[in-house]
C-alpha cells in the first residue's frame, strides 16, 4: 500500500465516520478481509490522524475523559461507552446448558477484557457480578485466561464455573443468566482489564452503595 493509497484509505475512513483507534482497527481489517499486519495498522492509523482525523480524534478523547469523570454517569451509560469503543457481545445461559458449549456457539473470543453477569427473572435484569479476564504482568504481557477461558475455567474451591453458574440459577430461582463481555485490549489500544473492572465496580457502588451480589470483595 503506497502513501497515496493510505491517504485515499484515510479519506474513506473519515467519510465512514470512523474516529476511535479501536473502531479504525476493526474497520481497516474488515476492509482488508482480515489480513493486516500490526505495522500496516500503525502506518494506516498514523496517516489517518495526520492527514484527516487529528482534530476529531482529539475531541473524542477529551469528551470521553469528561464523561468518565462525571458523577452522573450510570453503569449502563458507562457500559455503552465502552461497547462503542471496543469489540463486545452478549449471550444467555439457560438452565442445564453447558457454558463451554454456549461460549463456542456464540463465538466468545479468548481475549482480555471484562464481563458483566446479570440475573434475569420475569424479564427483570440485575447486575450480580462484574469481573475481568487477564492479569497484566510487569513486561506488559498477560497471564491467565482470556474471556472464554475465564468463563469456563475451574473457580474457587475447585468448582467448575459451569456448575457454579447452574447452581446460581437454581439458588436464586432465575430464568437464566445474561452475560455481556467487552474486549479492552487490541493491537493499538490497551485499557488494563483490572482498571476497567474497577471503574465499573466504582460506578455500580456509586449507584447502589454496595457491590454486586456475587462480588464478595475487591
Amino acid at each position: 500500500m503506497t502513501d497515496r493509497d493510505l491517504r485515499k484509505f484515510a479519506k474513506k475512513a473519515k467519510d465512514e465516520g470512523v474516529k476511535s483507534k479501536s473502531a479504525f482497527v476493526r474497520w481497516f481489517r474488515m476492509d482488508k478481509g482480515g489480513s493486516a499486519s500490526q505495522d500496516r495498522l500503525h502506518q494506516a492509523w498514523n496517516t489517518y490522524t495526520t492527514n484527516m482525523g487529528t482534530l476529531e480524534v482529539k475531541t473524542e478523547a477529551v469528551e470521553s475523559c469528561k464523561t468518565k469523570s462525571s458523577k452522573d454517569i450510570n453503569t449502563n451509560k458507562l457500559k455503552k461507552e465502552y461497547q462503542s469503543k471496543y469489540i463486545s457481545g452478549s449471550f444467555i445461559l439457560n438452565k442445564d446448558e453447558n457454558i463451554a458449549s454456549v461460549l463456542s456457539r456464540e463465538n466468545v473470543p479468548n481475549e482480555y477484557g471484562i464481563y458483566i453477569i446479570y440475573s434475569v427473572k420475569d424479564n427483570n435484569e440485575n447486575i450480580i457480578y462484574i469481573g475481568k479476564s487477564g492479569t497484566m504482568q510487569n513486561n506488559g504481557g498477560f497471564k491467565h485466561q482470556g474471556l472464554s477461558g475465564r468463563l469456563k475455567a475451574v473457580g474457587e474451591k475447585n468448582v467448575s464455573r459451569n456448575i457454579y453458574f447452574q447452581n446460581t440459577i437454581r439458588e436464586y430461582n432465575l430464568d437464566y443468566l445474561k452475560f455481556e463481555w467487552i474486549v479492552t485490549v487490541n493491537d493499538l489500544e490497551v485499557e488494563i482489564p483490572a482498571l476497567v473492572e474497577s471503574i465499573f465496580l466504582q460506578e455500580y457502588f456509586n449507584e447502589n452503595k454496595a457491590l454486586p451480589l456475587l462480588n464478595k470483595s475487591i
